[in-house]
């Protein structure tokens, strides 16, 4: 016996099986996107890193009013932090902000600049806060991120291991 099957019946497979094509691709590039979310950074008009690594996000204002002071959190990603950690070894994170009209060329040239230091906390964040500013107007705050870790080798050995990554917070004080 031979079945036969109406047109209405063949319309409805060929739309539930397209959906469902559909649905899981629609996924799949959700899926992909969030990965990618989670490690590049929020690249925006007002944060950019300059060179060095992408493992960044970031919660600071565009605009404050003038004499507000900054509140805001860093959350960085060292590549250090996958390295599995004993008693001999010693890992931080610094961040070093000030307040510019010029790039520096390297960290040397930064550090003859006035600067703000925050200690990295809870392994990835850096609170930023009390930074004011005294003039209305657009300003560039230039940053350093440097990561160390010093790994002793043998009593009379240690590697020292640096990170380095330049970035640059722009923001408007009304």
């Amino acid at each position: 016996m031979q079945k036969k099957y109406s047109i209405r019946a063949i319309i409805k497979f060929i739309f539930l099986f397209g959906f469902i094509c559909y649905s899981c691709k629609d996924n799949q590039s959700k899926r992909n996107k969030s990965e990618e979310e989670v490690i590049s950074p929020r690249i925006s008009e007002n944060f950019r890193v300059l060179d060095g690594n992408r493992y960044l996000d970031f919660k600071l204002p565009d605009t404050i009013a003038l004499k507000d002071s900054i509140k805001g959190y860093i959350v960085y990603k060292s590549k250090f932090d996958t390295i599995k950690k004993t008693s001999k070894t010693t890992h931080f994170v610094n961040l070093y902000f000030a307040n510019t009209d010029k790039l520096s060329k390297d960290f040397s040239e930064f550090q003859t600049k006035k600067i703000d230091t925050f200690a990295r906390i809870h392994d990835s964040l850096f609170i930023i806060y009390g930074i004011k500013f005294n003039k209305r107007g657009n300003h560039s705050l230039e940053g350093y991120i440097k990561d160390y870790l010093y790994e002793e080798v043998s009593t009379d050995s240690v590697r020292f291991r640096t990170i380095e990554d330049h970035i640059l917070y722009e923001i408007y004080v009304k």
